[in-house]
Formats: C-alpha cells, structure tokens, sequence
C-alpha cells in the first residue's frame, strides 16, 4: 500500500514498511527501511525520522546523511550511504538509485550526489525522486 504525505513524503507498506522523506508524520516506530533522497530540512525531518524509527531501522542516502544521521543516533552499521548509480540488496527488495538535481535551481546542483530511488517489493517496481511526487507502479 503506498500512502502519500504531505509535500514529497510517501509510505510503502508490504512485508517490509518503508519511507521516503518523512515530513509530518505521526509517531509510529514502523519503519523498517527510511530512504532519504537529501538533507534540506523537508527531506531530512530529524523530528519525524525519529517518530518512524524504531530499533531496527536502516536508513538509506547519500553521503551527506552520515553525520545527521550518527547525530540522531544511528548506529554507523544502520546507515547505507549510496551514491548515483548504485545497486543494494536489501532482503526481498532490490533498490536502485539514480541522481535527483534541478538543472534551473542552484540549491539542487548534480554535483551533490543526490538520490532517486527505483526499487522493487513484492514484485512491483516503483520510482522516487524529488521535488516531486512521482510513483510508478510497474507488475
């Protein structure tokens, strides 16, 4: 089940629960999996990481999340820095990252190595970038 939140924060929910830049979320502790696609402050909500996370929680981004993420508590073997380009196994799920810039804004240069995701669950494809929303299902 995807749930989309406010802005660019969506859900997916199967046999694994995961997020993408969690913004105004409600305290769950569910996360098995928080992807994040960058670190400006409505992609990387300290606040709402940590109301997802729960012990167990891995989180997923470019290099420019290793300190946040130590500084939130994060252990440095559940942090998974990726960069453009990248494939990871992470059980059943097969992710894939590809890069997410602005070509018209200086505050989403190429250079930043940030992430899109294309990922496949439970045999559906799915595709996330920003600063848009855009999820397509492929079965």
């Amino acid at each position: 089940m995807i749930t989309i939140n406010c802005q660019s924060s969506i859900k997916l929910e199967g046999e694994k629960i995961l997020y993408f830049d969690p913004l105004q979320r409600d305290t769950t502790h569910d996360a098995d999996y928080i992807f994040i696609t960058h670190t400006h402050w409505d992609h990387f909500s300290k606040e709402d990481i940590q109301k997802v996370r729960k012990d167990t929680t891995k989180i997923i981004g470019p290099q420019d999340i290793l300190g946040k993420s130590l500084a939130l508590g994060f252990g440095r073997e559940d942090i998974i820095l990726l960069r453009p380009y990248e494939e990871i196994e992470l059980g059943d799920i097969h992710v894939k990252t590809v890069p997410a810039y602005n070509l018209n804004k200086d505050f989403h240069p190429k250079v930043n190595e940030w992430l899109g995701y294309v990922l496949t669950m439970e045999g559906t494809t799915y595709y996330r970038d920003f600063p848009k929303i855009k999820v397509t299902i492929k079965e």
